[in-house]
């Protein structure tokens, strides 16, 4: 009895072992996944921030050529 016992809980610890090894793994390739899909490039992204600043630089520059010209407009 105690033999058969020892080696149903040898082979269960067995099974266990392999089972979180799996798991780890499906883990694994999960998050790899995850960050294949929803990653970014951090490249593009200071791409799109230069563009975005020398957009908001450009329109800070009319608005202040706007904001002149009605000045002037209002001063004569």
């Amino acid at each position: 009895y105690y033999a058969s016992t020892m080696t149903f809980v040898g082979i269960q610890s067995q099974q266990a072992q392999r089972n979180e090894e799996n798991n780890e793994l499906l883990v694994s390739q999960l998050e790899t996944f995850r960050e294949s899909y929803s990653g970014v490039s951090l490249d593009e992204e200071m791409v799109n921030l230069i563009q975005f600043q020398r957009a908001y630089e450009a329109s800070a520059r009319y608005i202040s050529t706007v904001d002149r010209v009605m000045q002037t407009l209002i001063n004569m």
